[in-house]
């Protein structure tokens, strides 16, 4: 499918493609001329291959965008594969690059929550949507400080034109 990039949220999955599934390690989220990247924790990589679903790790973020009425495109980007999987990974590609998924519903808004606000190094952050899909972002792989962090999915968030409320900032 071709998507036109522009005015959409693009969700870049990128992950290794290792004995026929694919692990997602992060997300790549742009929207125009902004860019986020979520980076999964090693809990939220294995919840993917426990539950043999390679989008179960990002299911309630990907809930979490359609409840708060965002159109996006996904694409993956293989990293590493071994090379047993090659025609897997042609299918699941097939399959699964390049496809946009349509809201549930109308704009709605996105609650977004600081766990450690009165750390000096922040905490982890929750997304929430009204409908009760929370996804964290643990924070230990980004260089900013947890405000600056925020501040920046914010900006892209607002872009798409959801509405977006910061708690414990």
């Amino acid at each position: 499918m071709n998507l036109d990039y522009k005015d959409i949220l693009t969700l870049t999955l990128e992950g290794d493609f290792i004995e026929n599934q694919f692990m997602i390690f992060a997300v790549h989220l742009k929207y125009n001329e902004h860019s986020f990247t979520i980076f999964l924790d090693s809990e939220q990589t294995q919840f993917g291959l426990d539950f043999d679903d390679e989008f179960e790790s990002i299911l309630p973020f990907t809930n979490l965008l359609s409840d708060s009425g965002i159109e996006y495109g996904q694409f993956i980007s293989v990293i590493n594969n071994d090379e047993s999987s090659e025609n897997i990974v042609s299918g699941f590609m097939n399959d699964y690059n390049g496809v946009s998924f349509e809201p549930w519903g109308q704009m709605d808004k996105i609650t977004i929550l600081n766990t450690a606000p009165d750390d000096a190094s922040g905490g982890n952050i929750l997304l929430s949507s009204t409908m009760g899909n929370v996804f964290e972002i643990n924070t230990e792989s980004y260089l900013e400080n947890t405000s600056q962090v925020i501040k920046n999915i914010s900006n892209l968030l607002l872009q798409t034109g959801v509405d977006v409320i910061v708690v414990n900032e």
